[in-house]
C-alpha cells in the first residue's frame, strides 16, 4: 500500500512542469470576458447624502464570477442633473482597492458613489450609466438605465 501511495506521488509530480499562465495575458481562460450591471443596482436617496449603488459581475468565458485586473471607469449623464455627466475611477489593479470593492458573497464589485451630482435630478429623471473595464487584453462594457 505504501509503495502504491509513492508511486501515486511520484507520477503526479514532473520535474519540467510548464507554467500555467503561457504568453500574454490574453491566453489566460479565466480572465474577465464579459461585465454586467447586477439587479442589485439602484439610486439611493437620502436626505443628507444621495448616492447610487452599483454593482458590477465579471464573468469568465465559461461564465463563471471572477476578478479583474485593470482600470474601471464609470460615466454617470442625466441631463436633468448639474452637472450631467461625471466619469469616476477606480484602479482594480491595486489589490487594496480591488478588495475594497469586491463583494465576496454577491461575487461582484460594489461601487457606491457618493453625491454624484452637485444639484440632484428630480424623481423620476432617466439616469445612464457606462461602465468600461480597460484589461491589458482589451476592454469590457457594461451599460445600465434607471430612473432616480
Amino acid at each position: 500500500m505504501l509503495l502504491a501511495i509513492a508511486a501515486l506521488g511520484t507520477a503526479c509530480t514532473h520535474p519540467h512542469r510548464e507554467p500555467l499562465l503561457q504568453g500574454a495575458p490574453e491566453a489566460w481562460p479565466f480572465r474577465p470576458a464579459s461585465l454586467v450591471f447586477h439587479a442589485l443596482s439602484r439610486p439611493e436617496r437620502e436626505r443628507e447624502a444621495s448616492s447610487l449603488l452599483l454593482r458590477l459581475e465579471c464573468r469568465d468565458r465559461e461564465g463563471d464570477p471572477v476578478k479583474a485586473v485593470g482600470t474601471l471607469s464609470i460615466w454617470i449623464r442625466c441631463a436633468e442633473a448639474v452637472p450631467a455627466e461625471r466619469e469616476h475611477l477606480f484602479d482594480l489593479s491595486d489589490p487594496a482597492v480591488n478588495r475594497a470593492l469586491y463583494d465576496p458573497v454577491t461575487l461582484a464589485y460594489r461601487v457606491r458613489i457618493r453625491e454624484p451630482w452637485t444639484t440632484p435630478p428630480p424623481l423620476g429623471a432617466a439616469i445612464e450609466i457606462v461602465a468600461v473595464l480597460e484589461q491589458h487584453a482589451g476592454s469590457l462594457a457594461a451599460n445600465l438605465r434607471m430612473r432616480w
